[in-house]
């Protein structure tokens, strides 16, 4: 897949994360509250490159790695919240309890995700130039 480029700014440097911000709107163009919302976005990034604060980077990652990104952040707590859901409901025949199961779901699944992150990090493949 193509890679995924866009240019940010050093922010910070400590214990060996690179801070960096860059702007976001590429998806802003129809949006009513594009005027509104904050459009910049903090990365940390572990690099071992002499960076200076301050200095213009490229951010690039493989298309593969938004795919994946993706993938953890929607589709599977999409097809969480629906298993929960229907399971939840066949077992008990309860809508209110399934209801509050499956939205439970969606916490336990991103702390589980953030727990695990040293796992998928390794397949983000972000990198600075």
């Amino acid at each position: 897949m193509s890679e995924v480029i866009t240019k940010g700014t050093v922010r910070a440097i400590k214990d060996g994360f690179v801070f960096i911000e860059f702007k976001t709107g590429e998806a802003c163009g129809g949006c009513a509250l594009k005027n509104t919302c904050t459009k910049t976005k903090e990365l940390k990034i572990a690099d071992d490159k002499k960076y200076v604060i301050g200095q213009e980077v490229e951010i690039s990652g493989t298309g593969n790695g938004v795919l994946f990104s993706s993938f953890l952040a929607y589709i599977i707590p999409l097809l969480l919240v629906l298993s929960v859901l229907f399971t939840v409901l066949t077992i008990t025949d309860n809508e209110t309890l399934s209801a509050i199961l499956s939205l439970l779901s969606i916490p336990v699944y991103y702390a589980g995700l953030f727990a695990f992150r040293h796992i998928w990090h390794k397949k983000l493949q972000i990198k600075v130039r």
